[in-house]
């Protein structure tokens, strides 16, 4: 299953446990913690520090004429849960999330907030 995300994205993984931690919603987590299960919040927080860097430097580079504010705005809109809950749909990355039983019962594979945490 994981190798079909893979191929989706074209990058191969090194390290399976962070994807597969990236994957894991904390409703799975909580209902897994003698497995040792973790969830995504963590990676969560460093993943959008890291996309609002590689996007400013992107926009820096590519938009010479745009003024500061003009750059937040840009990124605003590429960083935020509409956008990556696109991309995450994009990609079916819905369907490779760790739910708990509560979230997969209310249909968590397709909300916005969830889907955009993933990605």
């Amino acid at each position: 299953m994981i190798k079909d995300l893979e191929v989706a994205i074209g990058y191969r993984f090194q390290n399976i446990q962070l994807l597969q931690n990236a994957l894991t919603h904390s409703s799975y987590a909580n209902e897994n913690r003698d497995k040792g299960a973790r969830n995504n919040e963590r990676l969560e927080f460093l993943g959008d520090a890291a996309l609002q860097i590689v996007i400013s430097h992107y926009l820096y580079l590519e938009n010479k004429t745009l003024a500061e504010g003009d750059l937040t705005r840009v990124r605003r809109h590429l960083v935020c849960t509409k956008t990556l809950s696109e991309i995450a749909r994009s990609l079916s990355l819905g369907d490779y999330l760790h739910l708990g039983n509560g979230e997969e019962a209310n249909a968590c594979r397709t909300r916005p907030k969830v889907l955009a945490d993933a990605m």
